[in-house]
């Protein structure tokens, strides 16, 4: 693990993130563009040690996982809040009544 620790710090202190973050981006271009936002990919990078062989294998197999499951079919509409009773419900409690 520290070997990991020393090279994501390595990476970011010396400016050579955002390099790799380009790099990695012209690898994996075609794949998904939507996926393809700085942040999303500064975090695989990170999980593979700013290693970019291993992490463009990770965004590939991220990508085939998403296209397997027709995730990117999934509509992104918001889900609406719990009421307090099916909230009650999930978590297994009764509801309180008040004999106000």
């Amino acid at each position: 693990m520290d070997a990991w620790r020393g090279a994501v710090a390595s990476a970011e202190a010396s400016g050579a993130a955002a390099e790799a973050i380009e790099r990695l981006r012209r690898a994996t271009a075609s794949d998904e563009p939507a996926l393809v936002s700085d942040g999303f990919l500064r975090c695989v990078l990170r999980a593979k040690g700013y290693d970019l062989k291993k992490a463009t294998k990770l965004f590939k197999n991220y990508v085939g996982f998403r296209r397997r499951t027709k995730w990117h079919a999934i509509s992104a509409s918001p889900v609406p809040p719990l009421s307090a009773a099916e909230w009650m419900w999930m978590n297994g409690t009764e509801p309180v009544l008040n004999d106000c």
